[in-house]
């Protein structure tokens, strides 16, 4: 099925990047290139049609601007924590009036490991005739919904969404590629996305802030980055 429309809401930036645990001056970079990444599969998978972008962050805005096929959307909830299913729900309201018939997905902003191929992947598992969700990494939390339409969506975000969305009937997608699933919280969860394969820009970010480590390193002062989060591994 093809004609999909996909919804990604992109908190701010400094809230996004909060709880990494990398030196200052990168967390803002890392996040940018997190949904850069994000979206750069998003476009590149063929069964995508249209893109809207849900944001509160005008530099979010400004950057996407020209986008093709891409739809920004002001949303205000996602100033603060714990705006994401208001924020899909703004998504899915503008879809349900211009693309009322598009099967929908909704992505985290913070898949830097994603490709096209892998969410296509996903969009097939989920076959797009019923209301099915992805869980992360650690079975916690949701990185992608599904649904036939966006009249059927229904965001649970926030605590424990996995088992929220599924007690709401959406169905698990059977055995999704690990890429798919692992979203970026922590500098754990981002040393085992380099392990997946990272995208470019979080690759080129991630490289820079090696760097800088490295050159802590030399002079004898305290390395910034913990072990585990390395910029080798990028996607092949």
């Amino acid at each position: 099925m093809s004609g999909w429309t996909a919804i990604v809401p992109v908190t701010t930036f400094h809230l996004a990047s909060s709880r990494l645990d990398v030196p200052a001056a990168f967390r803002t970079p890392l996040a940018e290139a997190f949904v850069a990444d994000t979206l750069g599969a998003v476009r590149a998978c063929v069964m995508i049609e249209h893109v809207v972008v849900v944001t509160g962050d005008p530099g979010v805005r400004h950057r996407l601007a020209r986008a093709p096929r891409t739809t920004m959307l002001e949303d205000r909830p996602l100033m603060v924590r714990d705006g994401q299913s208001r924020a899909v729900a703004a998504g899915a309201a503008w879809a349900r009036v211009r693309r009322p018939d598009d099967p929908v997905v909704v992505l985290a902003a913070d898949l830097p490991c994603l490709t096209g191929k892998v969410l296509e992947d996903v969009l097939i598992r989920g076959g797009g005739t019923t209301r099915a969700y992805v869980a992360d990494t650690e079975g916690e939390g949701t990185t992608m919904l599904l649904a036939p339409s966006p009249r059927d969506i229904d965001p649970g975000f926030g605590a424990r969404s996995a088992r929220a969305h599924a007690s709401m009937g959406y169905r698990s997608v059977r055995a999704p590629d690990p890429r798919a699933r692992r979203d970026v919280d922590t500098v754990q969860h981002l040393g085992a996305a380099r392990m997946l394969g990272l995208g470019p820009e979080t690759a080129s970010v991630l490289a820079e802030c090696m760097e800088e480590d490295r050159s802590r390193a030399r002079s004898g002062r305290r390395q910034m980055t913990p072990s585990g989060a390395g910029a080798e591994g990028g996607r092949a």
